[in-house]
């Protein structure tokens, strides 16, 4: 992994097998406890940046412990917190430095090219 190489720590979350739409409440439930370990872990760690990428998407699914996120962007003030995704939650907006909104203006899916494995999950 690239970002390995450079030095950085990499903690992945639960690999994406389906989209949250299909997955049962147990699914939902397994996949949280794995994202409120891991961002735990990240927590205890000594870091300057911390990357929750697609963690908006992750609090509006209930997919982790907003109490967690609260406590990662309180660290803003002494580290770089990015945190990347879709409608992020009113305490992120609040809370933000920096906000960019990305608008998609093309998209393979609107060709009927379905999610491709390593590019949109």
């Amino acid at each position: 992994m690239p970002l390995t190489k450079l030095g950085a720590t990499v903690i992945s979350g639960r690999p994406g097998s389906k989209f949250v739409s299909a997955m049962s409440a147990e699914e939902k439930k397994e996949t949280r406890k794995i994202h409120d370990e891991h961002l735990k872990m990240a927590l205890g760690m000594s870091f300057d940046l911390l990357i929750l990428d697609e963690v908006c998407a992750a609090l509006k699914y209930d997919l982790v412990d907003p109490d967690l996120i609260r406590k990662a962007i309180s660290l803003k003030s002494e580290r770089e917190i990015v945190l990347t995704g879709r409608d992020p939650a009113q305490f992120l907006i609040d809370a933000a430095d920096y906000i960019t909104d990305m608008v998609c203006v093309r998209h393979p899916y609107e060709r009927g090219i379905s999610a491709r494995e390593g590019i949109e999950y």
